[in-house]
Parts: C-alpha cells; structure tokens; sequence
C-alpha cells in the first residue's frame, strides 16, 4: 500500500467534503462516487432477505465491509441504512477520526472499526456477505493479494463492489496511485477471482474537467458554481449516459458464483 497519511494532514476530510452546505469544500466527485455505491448497497438489501440471488445462509442484516475506510464516512452512510458494517483501515489515524465522528450519531448496528491489513483480514473463511473498496484498489502494491484475501473471506455467493478511477492516457490521477486501470485491465483482474464481473463507468470527463478550471485570478469560481448545482440535488458527476462518454469513474460489481 501507498506509504501516506493525509489523515494526520487533513483530518476527517472526507466528511468535510461531504458537506453540500459548505460550497467551498464540498466534493460531488466523492458524493457521486458514494451516491454509486450507497445506492448499490441498498438495491441489493431486499436480495439479501428475499434470496433472490442465490443467498441461501444470508442473513436478515447482512455483513458489510467497509475495505480502506479512512475517517468512515462511508460506513457511516452505510450503518444509516441498517446495515452491519465493519470499517477496515490499516491508518489508525483515519480510524481515530472516524470513531470521533460516529459517536455524533445513532445507529441500529454501529460500525466496528478493526485496525488491519488488507492483505491479512481477520475472518475465517466465507464470513462475509458484501465487501467494498471503494477508491482504494488504486493504492495497492498487490492487488491481486487483496482479491485473493477478500474472496478467501467472502461468502460463497458473496460480493464485492470496487470503485476506483479510469486510468488516462494523458494524465494521472493521484501520484500516489500505484496502478490505475482501464475498465478492460480491471476486468481481468477481477475475473481471476469472481465469476461474475460487471462494470460500469460515470463521472463525464469533460464536467471533471470543468470544474477543475479557474478563472479570473485563477478563482475556482466554475467550481463553486457546480457545487451549487450539485448541491441542489443534480450531480453532474454522477451521470452514467453513453452520450457523455468518456468517464473518469468506475464501478464494479462482482460475485464469487452466479
């Protein structure tokens, strides 16, 4: 994994972004990118109980983890919705600001928050119901490690879903991404381990690089506006049409067996 800690740096910044009332700091690329997944997650909650997806032993509040959780924004929208999260992170910093916002509010399961590699989970086999990482497979040294890891814990019939940015010809995302991929790379990949392999792509890249624009002294002025927008209740950035291709995000989903 990446050796960083923009925690000790930035603080719970996930949450910080994830607030629409503060239209310089808010974030819809991560909104949109947690719209994808929550949205996901909830789609897939009467399956759970209505085994409409071969889920003979699932339980009625189905195991979550919350892979890379950082400061936990994500389990926290995830244990809104009732669900039983476990938030894994191997930055105990991300973890200790996360526990510090979790115990703002109540929930019907609050997450448990493990300390841990993701190389080396500590579950037995085939524990699981549903994995997440969700922007993290990009920070990884050993990918294939992980998947092999997560599969090992999963379900027979379990899940993982993935988000993690489409790799660009002309650019890279993060310099502290170790791989990027393309929906095809990453396809492979994941057939190694799932049987079962859906991707889809969003985030439009011209909105992307729109908003990235400043103007008049180099103001984010076009992304304040967007913020607005976005705001407002329409992501841009959430759009997922083939008109608007090409896309910056991916998401996908994948099952160990149909």
């Amino acid at each position: 994994m990446s050796i960083f800690d923009k925690y000790e740096k930035k603080g719970a910044y996930h949450w910080k972004e994830m607030n629409r009332f503060n239209i310089r700091l808010y974030n819809p690329v991560l909104a949109a990118r947690y719209h994808k997944v929550n949205q996901l997650v909830l789609n897939l909650k009467g399956c759970f109980s209505l085994e409409k997806i071969h889920y003979t032993q699932i339980r009625d509040s189905p195991k979550i983890l919350d892979l890379g959780c950082g400061d936990c924004y994500l389990s926290h929208l995830l244990a809104l919705s009732g669900f039983k999260v476990y938030s894994i992170d191997y930055s105990f910093s991300g973890l200790r600001y996360g526990k510090e916002k979790l115990e703002n509010y109540k929930y019907r399961y609050k997450p448990i928050l493990i300390n841990a590699s993701i190389y080396n989970l500590p579950f037995k086999n085939n524990v699981i119901d549903l994995a997440i990482m969700s922007d993290v497979i990009e920070h990884l040294n050993f990918p294939e490690q992980a998947l092999k890891e997560i599969s090992r814990i999963l379900s027979n019939s379990g899940i993982l879903i993935i988000t993690t940015p489409i790799e660009q010809s002309n650019f890279k995302w993060d310099v502290l991404h170790v791989n990027e991929f393309t929906p095809n790379s990453l396809r492979i990949l994941l057939k190694s381990f799932f049987n079962h392999v859906t991707i889809n792509e969003f985030m439009p890249i011209r909105f992307y690089n729109l908003y990235q624009r400043k103007i008049f002294h180099k103001l984010p002025l076009l992304r304040y506006l967007i913020n607005i927008f976005c705001a407002l209740g329409i992501n841009l950035f959430s759009i997922d049409s083939g008109s608007f291709s090409p896309f910056g995000q991916q998401i996908a989903f994948c099952k160990k067996r149909e």
